[in-house]
């Protein structure tokens, strides 16, 4: 099981400051995550000349992870050092105040509502909130009163009130009583998305007649996108939408042309209203050379150019990953035209220049992409998997409900992404696009079965544990942690 450390080093030099060792640490980040370690964060005493590294690790790997990080000060920087234990066996057992800042924030959240739970005091309910979020750990849930604002000494009051209750036991844990009032907070306290509105919206026909219904979160995306002043895009988009109402269909051009009288009004001299009139008909205004005959770029042209940049790696990138980073390029290409309307006016752009707008964005829709440039596929694949092994074990360690979760999205990311390189695909950063080509891939894929039912059901746990909640209750968690190591124990088979 994965536990909170601190290693010290004695430094065989002085340094000028800390950020002289940022190359070597960040390095030796990337081989401890191959061993199931990793680094919380460091600091160095310059006057002691002595670093101190926090790791989150097994302690058989421990001794290990030393080495690792000795080695890469060498290699790196050229110094030497030798161990400065902390405590006497060798290694420290760090001590984390504060729980994670999504816990932080489920916590800021509750301390704001109203928490009504019959049979607890407002101050019980959140000292029972705060305990379990932060793992049973009694003493991160007093430094996190502090954070909320709230008395540590009333809630420990509370805590012991509620062992007096029977609703935590002598040893600590929940008692049934416990897990249930928990699972009340749970539901009462848990996020949801909004509601749609039951109104039937408007229709936006374009100029090639595609319907889509009007959407207020996208034209205060465009505005915003083409830098119309953050508080006056909510008015402007409540305006529009004033004007929409009550239609059963509306035109595209009448909609731009509406919005841009209304940023004619607000800002007649910045130019704003003409700079999100050229955002919005970009792609009509943009033209590219293709072959000695120049054409305007159209969503199959950008497809196209996208498919051909993300296969520059040797690898089949799924539809989804081409239809997403042709959104993107067309959005950059939005934002230039924008910004620089008049360049682009009487202008084609070479089709280079387009893949080149294609190369810049890549990463931005898979990281992947940018490692193959220096990384053979089958090394970057094992990379992923030993870093993905690493979260999952300190997942698995972690009783702190956001760093839980947040481990395990790391690791399901890693994992598909790995597995995405084995079967010679290009993985995206998104680990339900991910999933989805991977289930695909099933299909396809000549696979012995064992290796299909072992990917099959990857892919059905993955989707599980990627949806789950931040705020779970206690039998969720027990389910939550069966998962975790069913998932270990994949990643070994995968």
């Amino acid at each position: 099981m994965a536990a909170e450390l601190i290693i010290g080093f004695r430094l065989s030099r002085q340094l000028e400051s800390a950020e002289a060792l940022a190359p070597a640490l960040v390095k030796a980040r990337g081989l401890l995550e191959r061993i199931g370690a990793l680094v919380d964060g460091w600091e160095y005493d310059r006057f002691e000349n002595l670093l101190l590294v926090r790791l989150r690790a097994g302690r058989e790997v421990a001794k290990e992870a030393e080495k690792l990080i000795a080695g890469a000060l060498g290699g790196e920087l050229g110094l030497g050092s030798e161990p400065a234990p902390p405590a006497p066996s060798g290694f420290a057992v760090a001590t984390e105040a504060l729980p994670s800042p999504s816990v932080l924030g489920l916590l800021l959240r509750a301390s704001a509502a109203q928490l009504e739970v019959p049979g607890l005091s407002r101050a019980e309910a959140l000292a029972l909130l705060a305990y379990y979020a932060c793992g049973l750990d009694e003493v991160k849930a007093l430094f996190a009163a502090a954070v909320l604002g709230e008395e540590p000494a009333r809630l420990r009051e509370a805590l012991a009130r509620l062992r007096e209750k029977g609703v935590v036991g002598s040893d600590g844990s929940l008692t049934r009583e416990g897990e249930e009032l928990l699972e009340r907070l749970a539901d009462a306290l848990r996020a949801r998305r909004p509601t749609e509105s039951r109104g039937q919206p408007a229709m936006v026909v374009d100029e090639e007649g595609n319907l889509e219904p009007f959407s207020p979160d996208k034209l205060a995306y465009s505005l915003y996108s083409c830098g119309v002043p953050y508080g006056l895009v909510s008015t402007i988009a409540r305006q529009v939408e004033e004007v929409v109402g009550g239609r059963r269909y509306v035109g595209k051009r009448v909609l731009a042309m509406v919005t841009r009288s209304l940023l004619d009004e607000a800002y007649p001299a910045e130019g704003i209203a003409e700079r999100f009139y050229s955002y919005v008909y970009a792609l009509e205004s943009v033209y590219v050379s293709v072959g000695g005959e120049v054409r305007r770029v159209t969503w199959g042209l950008l497809r196209r150019v996208s498919s051909e940049v993300l296969g520059e790696r040797g690898l089949r990138p799924p539809r989804r990953l081409v239809r997403r980073h042709a959104e993107v390029i067309a959005s950059e290409l939005r934002s230039l035209v924008a910004h620089a309307y008049r360049y682009f006016e009487g202008r084609a752009l070479k089709l280079e220049e387009l893949r080149d707008l294609g190369r810049r964005t890549a990463p931005l829709v898979s990281f992947a992409w940018l490692d193959l440039s220096s990384t053979p596929r089958e090394e970057l694949a094992e990379r992923y998997r030993e870093a993905a092994r690493g979260y999952l074990s300190a997942a698995a360690g972690s009783r702190d409900l956001g760093y839980r979760k947040e481990f395990v999205g790391r690791a399901l990311l890693l994992l598909s992404a790995g597995l995405m390189l084995k079967y010679s695909l290009l993985p995206s950063n998104s680990t339900p696009l991910n999933l989805s080509a991977l289930r695909a891939e099933l299909g396809r894929a000549r696979l012995p079965g064992d290796a299909r039912a072992a990917l099959a059901r990857f892919c059905k746990l993955g989707a599980k544990l990627a949806r789950k909640p931040l705020l779970i209750g206690p039998r969720e968690a027990r389910r939550v942690e069966r998962q975790i190591a069913e998932l270990r124990s994949l990643a070994e088979r995968l």
